[in-house]
Order: structure tokens, then C-alpha cells, then sequence
């Protein structure tokens, strides 16, 4: 089993679904799945893992983040951007995560909708970057 990974760049592939078991217990300094194709984000797989520092999300054809999708993971920073689909974060959609400082959510030109409590128990939050090009 590949525990001790530091980089795990998983980009730019047709990845449709990540299966629950496949990071199980990794600590990865970077974990990228950004730029394939995935509808939602693998919120199982991910809560498995160990930690990672920077997990990259970018690109994905999400088109809302519901809630929980983006919960109890182990990760300083995190980029879901240039997501071209993702019309909506909803209520509760990034939760109860302990270690996270920075949130990206950059140039998702369909984003339309952001409710008002769509993070929630993030305590170490120092930066959030929400900005759209439209």
C-alpha cells in the first residue's frame, strides 16, 4: 500500500469515480484530481485519507455542492475552481474540517447561487477566496 506518497497528481484523466477503499489511510502532501471527470466530489474516498496539505479539485464537472459533499477530510488547503458547471454551494456543502486554512473557489463562470452558511466548522479558516469572471 503507497501510505507515504508525497505527490499524488491523479489530473487531467476521464476519472468518472474514485472507489471508497483506494486512499485509505494515505498521507499525501498533494493530492490532485482536478481536470477529469468527475460529477461530484469523492467525498468517501477522501475522508479516508491520513492528511494531505493541498488537494486539488479544479476542473471537475461538478454542478452543485450539496450537503456534506466536501466534509471531514484532513486538508489544509483546498481548490475546487474552474469548475464550468457549478451552478450552486449549498447549505452546509464544506463542513468539519479541522485542519483547513485555505478555501479557493475561483472561476466557476455558472455559479450563481451561494447560501449563506455553505461552510460551517472550519475553524482554522484564515483565507476564502470566492471570485467568479463572468
Amino acid at each position: 500500500m503507497l501510505t507515504r506518497l508525497s505527490v499524488l497528481d491523479l489530473s487531467h484523466n476521464s476519472l468518472l469515480i474514485i472507489e471508497s477503499n483506494v486512499l485509505v489511510g494515505m498521507n499525501v502532501t498533494n493530492l490532485d484530481l482536478g481536470y477529469n471527470s468527475l460529477r461530484r466530489p469523492p467525498t468517501l474516498p477522501l475522508r479516508k485519507l491520513e492528511f494531505t496539505k493541498t488537494l486539488i479539485l479544479d476542473g471537475n464537472p461538478f454542478e452543485m455542492l450539496g450537503e456534506g459533499d466536501i466534509s471531514n477530510i484532513r486538508a489544509e488547503f483546498i481548490s475546487m475552481s474552474h469548475c464550468n458547471h457549478l451552478l450552486r454551494l449549498a447549505k452546509n456543502a464544506i463542513e468539519n474540517l479541522p485542519e483547513l486554512k485555505t478555501l479557493t473557489i475561483n472561476g466557476n463562470k455558472k455559479l450563481s447561487y451561494i447560501d449563506p452558511a455553505f461552510i460551517k466548522n472550519t475553524p482554522r479558516v484564515i483565507n476564502c477566496f470566492l471570485k467568479s469572471y463572468n
